[in-house]
């Protein structure tokens, strides 16, 4: 049943996202990118995998929060919904709600986003420079997704994946220094 989960969100993502690029990949392997790496950095919970999988689909496509419950309950949606950013907004609007959100993401969230913004980086380094607001977004993300760890106490697992992040960011960081 477990694996049949995860087909069934990968499939969402790859219909809702059909004809959407990632890199020059189709858009899917991004989503994909971000549930390898909570897993690579040894998070296995179900709901948070399977919201990585899903995490841009409300953003992104006609998918509806709704969607996403009616096939894979309500904590799946709900973390879907917390890392769904507002794409009516401007983009500096959208980075500035993210990090005030960030301060209440719950630890599956908050592992998410990480990972998110980790593989981006991480695409950044194969592909282009990012420009200084991303790499400084990305810390101020950073610091928020730590900040809000410390305050409920998130375990091993995600203070590594918040490492695993940092250390992309300040080698960004040190490419502009």
């Amino acid at each position: 049943m477990r694996a049949r989960l995860y087909y069934e969100a990968l499939a969402l993502a790859v219909e809702a996202h059909a004809g959407a690029s990632y890199g020059g990949l189709p858009y899917w392997v991004h989503p994909v990118a971000v549930a390898d790496t909570l897993a690579a950095h040894g998070i296995e919970d179900r709901a948070t995998l399977l919201s990585a999988l899903l995490h841009d689909i409300v953003e992104d496509t006609p998918t509806t929060t709704d969607d996403v419950e009616a096939r894979f309950g309500p904590e799946v949606a709900g973390i879907v919904a917390e890392v769904t950013d507002d794409k009516s907004l401007p983009k500096s609007e959208r980075n500035e709600q993210l990090i005030l959100k960030a301060a209440r993401f719950s630890p599956q969230a908050i592992a998410v986003k990480a990972a998110d913004r980790y593989v981006n980086l991480n695409r950044d380094l194969g592909q282009q420079v990012p420009t200084e607001v991303r790499v400084a977004h990305s810390r101020r993300l950073h610091d928020a997704l730590r900040t809000r760890c410390r305050e409920i106490g998130g375990g091993p697992t995600l203070v590594e994946l918040l490492n695993s992040l940092e250390r992309t960011v300040r080698c960004w960081e040190g490419e502009r220094g």
